[in-house]
C-alpha cells in the first residue's frame, strides 16, 4: 500500500524481497579448545513416576470418570475453580512463563 499523503492512501504497492547478506568468515565450529554450551534438562524420579502415574490406562479413565461425574452433577465449574486458575495463571504470568 502507497501512503502518498496525510488521509491519502494508493492502491496495493509491490512487494519487494529483503536479501540478507550472509557474514563472511564466520565458521560454524568452534575454535580448538572452546567448549560450546549445551542446554540440558534432568527429570526427577518423582516426576518420571508422576508423569508414568498419569499415562496409565486406568488412573486416567478413573480421572475422566470423577470429571465426567462433576460437570454431570454441576459441581465441575464453581468460583472457587476459577479463582484458582486465575490464581495459577497471574503466578505463571508474574514468574514469566
Amino acid at each position: 500500500m502507497d501512503v502518498t499523503g496525510a488521509g491519502t492512501v494508493g492502491g496495493a504497492g509491490s512487494i519487494r524481497p529483503v536479501h540478507l547478506a550472509k557474514p563472511t568468515g564466520v565458521s560454524s565450529t568452534p575454535a580448538p579448545g572452546v567448549q560450546v554450551p549445551r542446554d540440558e534438562v534432568l527429570i526427577s524420579d518423582a516426576a518420571k513416576s508422576l508423569s508414568a502415574a498419569q499415562m496409565d490406562p486406568q488412573v486416567r479413565a478413573a480421572r475422566l470418570a470423577e470429571i465426567k461425574s462433576a460437570i454431570e452433577a454441576g459441581t465441575y465449574d464453581s468460583p472457587q475453580r476459577l479463582e484458582a486458575a486465575i490464581d495459577k495463571m497471574i503466578a505463571a504470568w508474574g514468574r514469566g512463563a
